[in-house]
């Protein structure tokens, strides 16, 4: 598979802070947060990003209907 970037959307501000900087993770999650941090810092080409719950609405809603 020859993807270009990957882009994900959180709704969630806590877990894109914890995703996203370099400091430890004190909340329920830490340890998944943990493995993700790890995965996501292999591959270079993924960036997360904190989106308002309204804009993923849009996104539910079309998934939705073409599921």
């Amino acid at each position: 598979m020859n993807t270009q970037n990957v882009a994900i959307e959180l709704d969630c501000k806590q877990l894109v802070d914890a995703l996203c900087h370099t400091s430890l993770n004190y909340f329920k999650l830490g340890s998944i947060v943990t493995i993700y941090k790890t995965l996501l810092s292999i591959c270079q080409i993924v960036m997360v990003y904190f989106i308002r719950r309204q804009t993923n609405q849009v996104i539910f809603v079309l998934a939705f209907k073409f599921h």
